[in-house]
């Protein structure tokens, strides 16, 4: 084997190498940003929020931060859930002047893009709208880091961040902007947070002898328990904890007044829930009322009857899910926990 063959080789492995290390790297520094933000520690979210952050790569100067100014509205701007730059301008900006350099870019970001803006006679933070005729010079961007449709994508990071500074180049003023790259591992981090504590329960209620419902009446006595049939095809609640669709989740096309042969599947979206155990319970007795009116069961995806010890199984999974939660920052039925599980 020649020298250049051998060094050819030698060079190969150091490559494997260096990737491999760079990758191991990465891993550590997200998993470290997931327990800076989700870590069971003591102290407020904004201080939990400025730990994991790192310093920028190209920011702009940096400003004082004022601590007499107002709690940002968790609604709209979460340091947690969302990406918070604030900008301070040399003089006030208008809102069409936001409005017009943001929509270069932010119809390409699928998450949430909010603007805040702080009036300064009121102490208190205000949401921008296209419409939005004031001025102001303490202004707060805010990007969604995660959803259920997973995080932000490096290109949504990329257009949100430069938009900033460019909005900066236009109109002077400060801000501390972060690093993409930093950004883009706390939408992970969120995200897998998230994932892990994710559960969307689903009960299907069939005829127990094959005989179809009634479907008036039936609809009769969800109605009676608080649902409404929507315009997208299904029936939920006012308070939005359950929903009711086809068997197998599927909406209704029409609702059938006469006849309903297949069933019907129940569903409670755990995270979004303040109270997980006592919405199953509510869910079971909506179950049992059905049971008690119509010849029915409840079944699971097998059309399996479901056990006493499955359901007890399931109110430990959820009450498991939802402590864990409170671990992570992310408190069950929280706007927190609204806007991440959407």
């Amino acid at each position: 084997m020649s020298e250049l063959q051998l060094a050819l080789i030698a060079g190969g492995v150091a490559v494997v190498a260096s990737v491999w290390g760079y990758n191991r790297w990465q891993e550590r520094r997200q998993q470290q940003q997931a327990e800076q933000l989700f870590g069971d520690r003591s102290g407020d979210v904004l201080e939990v929020a400025a730990d994991a952050a790192a310093p920028a790569e190209r920011r702009e100067p940096v400003i004082e931060a004022d601590e007499s100014l107002p709690p940002l509205p968790e609604a709209w701007a979460d340091e947690i859930a969302d990406c918070v730059v604030r900008l301070d301008f040399a003089e006030p900006i208008s809102v069409l002047s936001i409005w017009q350099a943001q929509a270069e870019w932010s119809e390409q970001i699928e998450r949430s893009v909010q603007w805040l803006g702080l009036d300064s006679m009121l102490q208190h933070w205000r949401q921008l709208g296209e419409t939005d005729s004031g001025r102001y010079a303490v202004v707060c961007a805010a990007m969604q880091l995660a959803d259920r449709r997973g995080p932000a994508s490096e290109r949504e990071i990329d257009l949100f961040l430069d938009g900033l500074h460019e909005l900066l180049r236009r109109h002077p003023g400060v801000a501390q902007i972060p690093a993409a790259d930093d950004v883009l591992m706390r939408a992970r981090a969120v995200d897998d947070a998230c994932i892990a504590v994710d559960m969307q329960l689903a009960l299907n209620v069939v005829p127990a002898s094959g005989r179809p419902f009634d479907g008036a009446a039936f609809r009769h006595v969800v109605e009676e328990a608080g649902f409404a049939l929507q315009s997208d095809g299904f029936f939920r609640t006012a308070e939005d904890l359950f929903a009711l669709a086809r068997l197998g989740g599927d909406a209704f096309d029409e609702f059938p007044e006469d006849a309903m042969e297949q069933g019907v599947t129940l569903t409670l979206d755990v995270p979004r829930v303040a109270d997980g155990l006592l919405a199953f319970d509510r869910l079971l007795a909506l179950v049992g009322d059905l049971t008690t009116r119509f010849d029915c069961a409840l079944v699971d995806a097998q059309r399996n009857a479901l056990a006493a010890e499955a359901i007890s199984a399931i109110r430990a999974k959820i009450a498991d899910l939802q402590g864990q939660m409170g671990q992570r920052r992310i408190a069950p039925g929280s706007v927190r926990a609204r806007r991440l599980f959407s």
